[in-house]
């Protein structure tokens, strides 16, 4: 299921002329991806080996494992906590870096 990636299957690209593409493949080695249409996400799931697979599983897991536990404390700490301002506050310091940092591995992967 590999796409042909010819010169023929090229991106229309108004700031690089036709023949500056071509001296760019040739002599400077930018593969022809490059200046092809990008990949769609079931594309780049088939080029996924099973260890990419396995481990962007887990991380997806973990990210909805701590956006279930943000959701928990930030009903919890709405339940407990009469005044809005302490409220707001104690959600965002207390419950929200286990999401920032579980959806940061998510995003930084490769």
């Amino acid at each position: 299921m590999e796409e042909d990636l010819s010169l023929e299957n090229l991106m229309p690209n108004p700031s690089l002329s036709l023949d500056l593409i071509h001296l760019l493949i040739d002599n400077f080695s930018v593969p022809v991806a490059c200046f092809s249409h990008p990949p769609s996400a079931l594309q780049l799931l088939r080029q996924q080996g099973f260890v990419d697979l396995a481990i962007t599983g887990m991380v997806t897991l973990l990210t909805l494992a701590s956006v279930v536990i943000f959701m928990e404390d930030a009903v919890y700490l709405s339940k407990k906590t009469r005044c809005f301002a302490k409220m707001k506050t104690l959600i965002w310091s207390n419950s929200a870096p286990t999401v920032s940092t579980q959806h940061g591995s998510l995003v930084t992967k490769k």
